[in-house]
């Protein structure tokens, strides 16, 4: 709720004083009392200076940018002022989900439902380095902010990154990403056989999230659009690589093995992608020769299985399996290994750091879709 101050000035204090000093009654200079401690009223402070009103883009509320949601906050401080930008920013938010639910199943057969409702929990995880500032100001020691959160999708906020003048980066780089969601989008918006950034787009995660990064250019990629840099199924003969059991949707607390039929010969390793992009290390650098009819990780004579777990509010997720034999053992060692303890969360978020692991390697990827 914002304070509204109406201009007071100097004449009007002059009329207010002069009121105060009749209702009070006329005292000769001799009747006032000579020192304090002879006084029987106390002393009234003197008054405030009087608050100047918000500045006219604050207290409109008008300030418009192209895809973005704006927030308006103040506040005795320029972190206070952010806070209340910010929480105003959710509220916006609430208020239009409602309706971008009902025109948005219409349109995505209900697929971007779940994009509207998540960005309210996804803004209040935000840092203010993903916010924007608009409009920014101080007036008589009181600050005034408006901070705007871009809500266009991922494929328009690459576009600073991409050219159609610069050569494409090399497909061995970007080939576990070639046919992901995220890729489509750019060759359908942008028309390009294959699309072209300025240089070869790279992948990093700060501990707040992913990054894109182009150059000396990067974008966000917020939590809900991680799903878009995962890739789809794509089999090697060279491994062989199943489920079993093999289902096309698996229900929650699902036991089920990972299941290769390999053709090389080479040290093996199985890596698990989750929707949230985090990436576990089931198996490291396992030496493996063709005369292995069939592998089964977990081993069935220590364990039951893998579990499918569905993270808690969503009603469906993704994981990927990676599997990769090279001719010679990988360093792992930054990724986090499998844990035996149900909703332990993985630690290490390493999607970047996939394509150039692979190279010079045979690989299979296997989606799999987890839902109620």
């Amino acid at each position: 709720m914002k304070r509204r101050y109406s201009r007071v000035t100097a004449h009007a204090l002059f009329h207010a004083a002069l009121i105060t000093l009749l209702l009070g009654g006329c005292q000769t200079v001799s009747e006032r009392p000579v020192t304090a401690a002879t006084s029987t009223s106390p002393l009234t402070p003197p008054p405030s200076a009087p608050r100047l009103p918000a500045p006219l883009w604050y207290s409109g509320q008008q300030l418009v940018q192209v895809g973005a949601w704006i927030g308006y906050g103040e506040g005795d401080t320029l972190a206070e002022a952010k806070q209340a930008a910010r929480a105003d920013l959710s509220r916006t938010i609430q208020s239009q989900v409602t309706s971008q639910i009902t025109i948005e199943r219409q349109q995505h057969q209900g697929e971007v439902v779940v994009t509207a409702r998540s960005a309210v929990e996804e803004l209040s995880r935000a840092q203010f380095s993903e916010l924007q500032t608009l409009r920014s100001e101080a007036i008589n020691q009181r600050f005034y902010v408006a901070l705007a959160y871009d809500n266009r999708p991922l494929w328009q906020r690459l576009e600073p990154l991409l050219t159609a003048a610069a050569a494409p980066p090399e497909h061995s780089v970007q080939e576990l990403f070639s046919a992901s969601p995220l890729q489509q989008q750019l060759q359908r918006h942008y028309g390009y056989g294959s699309y072209r950034p300025n240089a070869p787009l790279t992948l990093s995660h700060d501990g707040n999230g992913y990054r894109l990064h182009a150059a000396d250019q990067h974008v966000g990629v917020r939590q809900r659009e991680v799903a878009l840099l995962l890739p789809p199924t794509q089999l090697s003969p060279q491994l062989g690589l199943r489920l079993e059991p093999q289902l096309t949707n698996y229900p929650p607390e699902q036991l089920f093995q990972v299941v290769l039929q390999p053709a090389i010969s080479g040290y093996l390793s199985l890596i698990q992608i989750f929707g949230s992009g985090a990436t576990v290390l089931n198996l490291a650098n396992q030496p493996v020769t063709t005369a292995a009819l069939s592998l089964r990780y977990p081993d069935p004579k220590r364990y039951e299985g893998l579990i499918t777990e569905l993270p808690a509010g969503q009603s469906e997720t993704r994981v990927v399996h990676l599997a990769l034999i090279c001719h010679q053992p990988r360093d792992l060692s930054r990724f986090s290994a499998l844990s035996s303890e149900v909703g332990q969360q993985p630690q290490s978020f390493l999607l970047g750091e996939l394509p150039a692991l692979l190279q010079g390697c045979h690989w299979s990827a296997l989606s799999q879709r987890i839902g109620r």
